[in-house]
């Protein structure tokens, strides 16, 4: 066991509001154990490369620290910040002394506690102490990265900005319908049905293409979970599956989904052999369906 520091008590809230911000933060200190073990060359990433970098580095690309410290600075300068944080890292100055600030702070709180669910709870303090030196904006950045529909199980989003798609006829100002499962047990008919079958995501994807079906522009309907490195994957619709080649795999469900389950509880057996190997039972994969497809499959017949 590699994990003794972790908390895999039972989540018991009557919420389930207040279930996932327990769970958010179990996540996030499995995120930076995971981090803490990459940086010391103990494990490799999950591509099978050891990779050469420091623990602030690390907490910066693979953890969800990094959406924390976006926030804080939209927040506080009322300055928006793009999704893809490598180009915004590079462009603007404020923000990368800002954002590099904080994953050092957090680097010097790890030298003070015993354990990475201490070291979460010191986040916030720790984030909010390096905001107040920044400037006061008018009023706070609004985060569109948050603003998605639902669709059964299925959020989404339509946007522009989706890259690898080149190849296949979409560029990246083309919209696309950027699509997430939710965890199970967020589902309100979890409480009857505790599996996500093909069926279940059939039915969202029909709700999806219904949804959908009025909006001309939208090229394709683009997915990246662990649930694609499965045969579903397939039998969806979804083709060229690749992995995930960017830094974020570590930000909500998409990949970490697989490691909770149907009941919102961490899986301690799972967790404990990703942190000795570095290899997850799932890899994070991105696929797509040209929307002529999509609707052809779910959509009014």
């Amino acid at each position: 066991m590699v994990s003794p520091e972790l908390n895999f008590e039972p989540i018991q809230e009557a919420s389930v509001e207040n279930h996932e911000k327990l769970l958010y933060n179990r996540i996030l200190a499995i995120q930076l154990s995971y981090a803490e073990r990459v940086s010391n060359g103990d494990i490799p990433f999950i591509d099978g490369e050891f990779k050469k970098m420091d623990f602030p580095e690390a907490v910066a690309k693979y953890t969800l620290v990094q959406r924390l410290a976006r926030r804080a600075y939209m927040k506080k300068t009322g300055i928006y910040i793009e999704r893809d944080l490598e180009i915004e890292l590079e462009n603007n100055k404020e923000f990368a002394n800002f954002f590099n600030e904080v994953m050092q702070d957090i680097a010097k709180e790890r030298e003070f506690v015993s354990d990475m669910n201490s070291l979460v709870l010191r986040l916030d303090e720790t984030i909010a102490n390096a905001a107040d030196r920044l400037p006061r904006g008018e009023e706070p950045a609004r985060d569109t990265l948050d603003e998605r529909e639902d669709a059964g199980l299925i959020t989404y989003q339509i946007r522009s900005g989706m890259k690898g798609l080149e190849k296949y006829g979409i560029s990246i100002e083309d919209l696309c319908a950027d699509i997430h499962i939710e965890a199970i047990f967020k589902q309100k008919a979890s409480q009857e049905n505790k599996k996500l079958s093909k069926a279940d995501v059939e039915s969202a994807f029909r709700q999806l293409a219904q949804n959908i079906m009025e909006q001309q522009n939208v090229k394709a309907v683009v997915g990246s979970s662990w649930l694609l490195d499965s045969k579903v994957a397939s039998a969806l619709g979804f083709r060229d599956l690749n992995p995930y080649k960017g830094e974020g795999f570590s930000e909500g469900y998409a990949f970490w989904g697989q490691i909770i389950d149907a009941e919102g509880q961490i899986k301690q057996e799972e967790v404990d052999k990703f942190l000795q190997t570095g290899k997850p039972k799932y890899r994070m994969m991105v696929g797509h369906i040209p929307i002529d497809e999509f609707l052809e499959k779910y959509g009014e017949k």
